[in-house]
């Protein structure tokens, strides 16, 4: 499990040095894999803090109240992903973590929010909708082009070549 966590931090770090937006101290990566921290070592809370402790961009930061953060977070945000390419709801996930529990936290199920404001938060977090999104870009650029290519296969049609043009 420590392997596991290591790995990703270190996949984050790596993120980070290639494309630039993923850096160690931001709070994405602390809602994110610290969240998974959570989820993987359950109470065992010092065995986070020592692969903390060895990671360079945690140096000041406390590890209990960085996964109190991740979970507050989550709870918060109950559809949000822990990773983009997940599309359930990461909170039952966090929910069978026995840490939860120990710090006190009342999870409230997604089923008891509101109709609007559950809708308002899938949507939000809706892999779904943003690929709607990307094919409704896709297919105006296509209209585009298309418009594009017939006033420019109508310009040429509309010239008349005369057997002089040709010589």
């Amino acid at each position: 499990t420590v392997q596991l966590l290591r790995l990703c931090l270190q996949v984050a770090r790596k993120q980070f040095e290639e494309v630039g937006w993923f850096g160690l101290n931001s709070r994405h990566v602390a809602h994110r894999v610290i969240s998974l921290c959570l989820v993987m070592l359950g109470e065992d809370a010092a065995e986070v803090a020592s692969v903390m402790d060895g990671s360079k961009g945690y140096k000041e930061v406390k590890a209990g109240s960085l996964v109190k953060d991740a979970v507050d977070f989550i709870t918060s945000y109950p559809v949000c992903p822990v990773f983009g390419d997940m599309t359930s709801e990461c909170m039952n996930v966090v929910r069978l973590a026995p840490g939860v529990e120990a710090l006190g936290i009342k999870l409230t199920d997604v089923q008891d929010l509101s109709k609007g404001k559950s809708e308002k938060l899938s949507e939000r977090y809706s892999i779904t909708g943003k690929l709607d999104m990307a094919r409704r870009n896709i297919y105006a650029s296509c209209c585009q082009l298309e418009e594009m290519k017939a006033s420019f296969f109508q310009s040429n049609t509309s010239r008349k070549f005369s057997p002089s043009e040709d010589q």
